[in-house]
């Protein structure tokens, strides 16, 4: 871990929480987030997932793929562009998951990676409780 994790996507939290100027009212389809971007610190691109884009809480999670998680990352987030408010087809194919077998975020059953595998219960877990970085499953004691 000494030289950081690579190719994992980073679970980012955007709310006026993290910064007192953030309102989803800014973006130009504030919606589904369809003009917002996300650059690294060398102007990259990088793919994005939203997992959770909540016009309720105005708090928004999102899984961006980063080439390399280490203390000099450096993200910038960018909205409001008129001209540009279609989503990138990486929002919503599985491609940030493309190195993994299966994914799934424990707020429902579904494989967010592009392999689709369903899973399903046994017992009763408990779906969307609250857990460290968002959404949970809590499973019988």
């Amino acid at each position: 871990m000494a030289n950081g994790l690579k190719h994992f996507p980073l679970l980012v939290r955007l709310s006026s929480g993290q910064h007192p100027d953030f309102s989803l009212a800014s973006f130009a389809d504030p919606a589904t987030a369809g003009d917002l971007r996300i650059f690294d610190q060398n102007r990259n691109e990088l793919p994005y997932e939203i997992d959770e884009w909540n016009n309720s809480s105005g708090e928004s999670t999102l899984w961006v793929q980063v080439e390399k998680i280490s203390p000099t990352l450096r993200l910038s987030a960018f909205w409001g562009n008129e001209d540009n408010t279609t989503s990138p087809t990486y929002t919503e194919d599985g491609s940030i998951w493309s190195n993994y077998s299966g994914v799934w975020h424990l707020s429902d059953y579904t494989d967010a990676s592009a392999n689709n595998l369903q899973v399903s219960s046994n017992g009763s877990p408990e779906l969307n409780t609250t857990g460290v970085s968002g959404f949970a499953v809590r499973f019988g004691n």
